[in-house]
């Protein structure tokens, strides 16, 4: 069973759609649109504010081995988990000097 990503983005985040249209040219100049269907959505998260948020992500997301392992999410504004991965297979954090707070982004990927 998949573990849950439960970390809520502090401020910022936003989500992508796109579908995957194959286009042909043909030498006549007509062109041909065939749907070969819709790619999985994107979310790109923001988490600002306190250490232990941020620390709270990069635990999970080392947890998981970068994308390498999938779990569930529930999208903002959705009741429904889904499963989805992490897009990229590194890290950067920020934080403000010796303070308590940092901020960290991800992309999220929808597993079709």
């Amino acid at each position: 069973m998949a573990d849950t990503f439960s970390v809520t983005p502090q401020y910022i985040w936003e989500v992508g759609y796109s579908h995957n249209v194959l286009k042909t040219t043909f030498e006549s100049g007509k062109t041909q649109r065939r749907y070969k269907g819709a790619k999985p959505r994107e979310w790109n998260l923001t988490f600002k504010g306190a250490w232990s948020t941020v620390s709270d992500v990069v635990t999970f997301y080392n947890a998981r081995k970068g994308s390498y392992e999938a779990f569930n999410w529930t999208p903002p504004g959705e009741s429904t988990a889904i499963s989805v991965t992490f897009k990229e297979n590194s890290l950067s954090i920020t934080r403000h000097g010796l303070t308590s707070f940092g901020e960290c982004s991800v992309i999220l990927e929808e597993v079709l």
